[in-house]
């Protein structure tokens, strides 16, 4: 598959990335302005189906995919051409059934592996105390190094900026490292940030690790923090209350809040999609969005698009 857009001309996959980008608004695949059809004969054991779009050289082309458990996830698992009656290359639906096998017998391993670990967690206190241990040793270590790169700075630098040594980072930045509690209150307490120390339950310790991103991972200071260091909440006091000093202050920390805000929700949204523009930054769009004053609305992709080898 990965072979077969590379291989595509630029124009093709412009054409590609539009039509899908149309698709993920839509959930109901036959309502696709690229739907084709339902195939039929045994690749209706998979529920396979196939898309089709053209651009300016007349090529037909053509994609095979097929839903995962939901109809949240679709998986392409074919790229071929077409033209008549014939595909090209000859085999693309017996390559697309075979794949489509793949991709469910994978799926059932994973399945089968997940219930044993279940299992064995419900009746091994000692594997329960690692699988805790992992968990939360990498998230804090995942952390701890976005946290550093957001700032741009060397471990060196970085150790200098919370009074550590640099070997101390280092260790901190590794996975599996002991951490003691007022370690992280020290680091914290360096970067005016805060610390929550939460028990949880596997599902939700499960959900956080899944959502979390290195380079989505970005917390206030204290310095921009504007809900801590205004009690009374959003409402700011009124321009003629205060100094000219103190109310571009406060200006200036609403459009960090606001800017925040915007970069954490369109990186949500991208991340939930392969197909966006990535000539604009997260920062640059969302600094666009709060200097024209326009409303951000953020649209979850009804459908997620895959690839499969």
């Amino acid at each position: 598959m990965d072979d077969w857009y590379q291989g595509l001309s630029d124009e093709a996959q412009i054409e590609l990335r539009t039509q899908l980008k149309d698709a993920q608004k839509i959930e109901n695949p036959k309502d696709w302005l690229c739907f084709k059809k339902f195939l039929v004969g045994k690749l209706r054991d998979y529920k396979l189906w196939e898309i089709e779009f053209k651009c300016g050289d007349n090529i037909q082309y053509r994609l095979i995919g097929m839903f995962g458990d939901e109809r949240k996830q679709a998986v392409f698992v074919m790229g071929c051409y077409h033209k008549g009656k014939v595909y090209d290359p000859p085999d693309a639906l017996n390559t697309a059934y075979t794949r489509a096998r793949d991709v469910k017998r994978r799926k059932q391993t994973y399945m089968n592996e997940k219930f044993q670990l279940i299992s064995k967690l419900q009746n091994n206190k000692a594997l329960r105390a690692s699988y805790i241990r992992s968990k939360v040793s990498t998230n804090i270590a995942s952390q701890i190094r976005a946290l550093r790169r957001r700032e741009g700075l060397t471990q060196s630098e970085f150790a200098q900026l919370v009074d550590m040594k640099q070997s101390r980072i280092s260790a901190m930045e590794r996975p599996g490292t002991p951490l003691a509690i007022e370690t992280l209150v020290k680091l914290c307490a360096a970067l005016k940030m805060g610390l929550i120390v939460k028990v949880s339950s596997h599902s939700d310790m499960l959900r956080w690790e899944n959502r979390f991103s290195q380079d989505e991972f970005d917390v206030l200071n204290l310095d921009e923090d504007i809900e801590f260091t205004n009690p009374v909440g959003e409402e700011l006091p009124l321009e003629d209350e205060v100094n000219d000093k103190t109310a571009e202050f406060m200006r200036q920390v609403v459009f960090q809040r606001l800017k925040a805000r915007l970069v954490k929700k369109l990186g949500e949204q991208m991340k939930s999609s392969p197909y966006y523009d990535v000539g604009r930054t997260r920062n640059s769009m969302a600094a666009e969005e709060v200097s024209t004053g326009k409303q951000k609305i953020e649209q979850v992709p009804a459908v997620r698009f895959d690839i499969a080898s």
